[in-house]
């Protein structure tokens, strides 16, 4: 798994982490099984909007998905 640093890890499938730019980019990596996900998020025009929380439920959904 590669994202920028710093990384934060989270409870989310087997191994997570999360990853937040002063730009406003969120990512969150992902994996469950064989399975490895990136998702992320690039704010075109409001940098300081807080992406994380959405970002993360999708990560858990996927995760879900991918049991």
């Amino acid at each position: 798994m590669t994202i920028l640093k710093p990384h934060t890890p989270v409870q989310i499938g087997d191994k997570a982490r999360y990853n937040v730019q002063k730009t406003g980019v969120v990512a969150v990596q992902l994996v469950t099984g064989s399975h490895s996900v990136t998702l992320n998020v690039q704010p075109m025009s409001k940098p300081k909007t807080d992406y994380l929380e959405p970002l993360l439920s999708a990560a858990r959904e996927v995760a879900t998905r991918l049991r």
